[in-house]
C-alpha cells in the first residue's frame, strides 16, 4: 500500500520493501497522486512499478525485478531474432547476387548481342557456361532466329540485286528500241519520195525521239528518277530544233524559262509530246517565206499547279494559209488537246500576234520511292 504522506506498508508477510524508494519513482507516483491518476506503470532501473486504485486515499504498487533467468531468457530471445534477421538479409543479399549473375546479366547480355546483330550482323551473347536451362534455352533460341534471319536477309538482297539488274536490262533493252524505232522510222521517210508522206515519217519519228529522250532522264542508269524537267526541256527542245534545221536553217531561236517543278513519269510522257507536237507546228508553219522569230517554252509553278506556256512570234493561225492552218489544226492540235485531257489539264489557244498555247495542270508527287 502506498499514499503520499506515510512509507509504503507491505500487503504480504515475505515481501522486504527496499525504503526508502527511489527519488524518481517517489516523485512519478505523487505526480499521478496529485493527478488523482490511480493507474500507471514505469522502469526505474531494473525495476517495474504498476500503480493501481487501492482502498480510500491508498493506493496499491506493484513492484517487481527481473530475475537473472528473465534476463537471460530475453537476452536469449533478442539473440535468436537478431540472428533470424541476419540469416534473412544474407539471404537476400545471396538471392540477388545470384539473381543478377545468373539472370540479369545473361538477359542484359543477349539484350546486347541483339542489338550488336542488329548493327553488325553476328551473333555472339559469350554467356558463361553454368547458367540456369531456361536461360541457356532462350540462347539457342535466339542464335536459331537471327541464323534465320540471316540467311532470309540475304536471300533478299540477291532478289534485290537480281530485281535491280533485270529492271537496268528493261530500261536498257527499252531506251535501245526507242532508239531503233526512230532510226527506222528515219530511213524509212528518206526512201519515200512522196513529200507528204515524208513529212509525217519525220513527224512520228521526233515523237518516237521525244519519248527515248523522256526515258532517258527519267531512268537514268536503270532506277527511277525525279525529273529535272529544265534540263529535260533544253534538250528535247534542241533534238527537236536539229531534226528541223534543214526547215529553219537558223533564222528561229529558242527561248527557255523553266522553274524547278516536281513532274510524275505520267505526266511527263503527254506533256513531251505536247512539247514535241507544238514546237514542230511552229518551226514548220509559224515562220514561211524565210521569216525569223522566235519560239519561248515557260513553265512556273503556281500553287498547287503549274503553267506550261510555248509561245511563237510567228504569223498566227488567223494569218496562215489555208493548207498551213488544216495542216496545223489537223491531227497534231487533235493530239495536244488529247494528251492535254491524259495531263488533266485545261487548254487555252490564242493566235494574236503570234501562237500561244497555255496548259494549267495539277502538281503531283512521286508515288514510288526514287531510287
Amino acid at each position: 500500500m502506498y499514499t503520499r504522506d506515510a512509507a509504503p506498508v507491505a500487503l504480504t508477510p515475505n515481501q522486504r520493501i527496499a525504503n526508502p524508494w527511489s527519488p524518481e519513482a517517489t516523485a512519478r507516483l505523487d505526480r499521478d497522486l496529485v493527478s488523482n491518476s490511480r493507474v500507471d506503470h514505469f522502469e526505474v532501473g531494473s525495476i517495474y512499478y504498476t500503480l493501481a486504485p487501492g482502498f480510500g486515499p491508498a493506493s496499491i504498487v506493484s513492484v517487481s525485478v527481473r530475475s537473472m533467468a528473465e534476463t537471460r531468457a530475453l537476452q536469449l530471445f533478442l539473440a535468436r531474432v537478431t540472428l533470424i534477421v541476419l540469416i534473412l538479409i544474407v539471404e537476400l543479399l545471396l538471392v540477388a547476387l545470384a539473381a543478377q549473375r545468373y539472370l540479369v546479366e545473361p538477359l542484359e547480355k543477349l539484350a546486347f548481342s541483339v542489338a550488336d546483330w542488329r548493327r553488325h550482323g553476328t551473333f555472339q551473347p559469350d554467356l558463361p557456361k553454368s547458367l540456369p536451362l531456361e536461360i541457356r534455352q532462350m540462347e539457342r533460341a535466339f542464335s536459331r532466329a537471327t541464323r534465320r534471319l540471316d540467311r532470309h536477309e540475304a536471300r533478299l538482297q540477291r532478289a534485290a540485286k537480281q530485281q535491280d539488274l533485270l529492271i537496268k536490262e528493261i530500261h536498257h533493252r527499252v531506251k535501245n528500241n526507242l532508239q531503233i524505232v526512230a532510226s527506222l522510222l528515219n530511213l524509212q521517210a528518206n526512201r519515200i519520195k512522196l513529200p507528204e508522206a515524208r513529212e509525217e515519217f519525220h513527224l512520228v519519228r521526233d515523237r518516237v525521239r521525244s519519248l527515248a529522250t523522256l526515258h532517258r532522264h527519267l531512268y537514268p542508269e536503270g532506277g527511277l528518277s525525279a525529273l529535272d524537267v529544265r534540263a529535260f526541256l533544253e534538250e528535247l527542245s534542241s533534238q527537236i530544233f536539229t531534226a528541223n534545221n534543214r526547215i529553219n536553217r537558223g533564222r528561229i531561236s529558242l527561248s527557255l524559262n523553266v522553274e524547278s517543278t516536281p513532274i510524275t513519269p505520267d505526266q511527263a510522257v503527254p506533256l513531251s509530246l505536247i512539247v514535241t507536237e507544238v514546237v514542230t507546228n511552229a518551226l514548220r508553219y509559224a515562220f514561211p517565206s524565210e521569216r525569223t522569230g522566235s519560239v519561248c517554252i515557260s513553265l512556273k509553278r503556281c500553287d498547287d499547279s503549274a503553267v506550261l506556256i510555248i509561245s511563237d512570234d510567228g504569223i498566227g493561225l488567223a494569218n496562215a494559209t489555208r493548207e498551213d492552218k488544216e495542216k496545223r489544226e489537223g491531227i497534231g492540235l487533235q493530239l495536244v488537246r488529247g494528251f492535254a485531257r491524259q495531263l488533266g489539264a485545261t487548254l487555252e489557244i490564242s493566235s494574236d500576234d503570234g501562237t500561244e498555247y497555255r496548259l494549267a495542270f495539277p502538281v503531283q508527287t512521286l508515288r514510288r520511292p526514287i531510287a
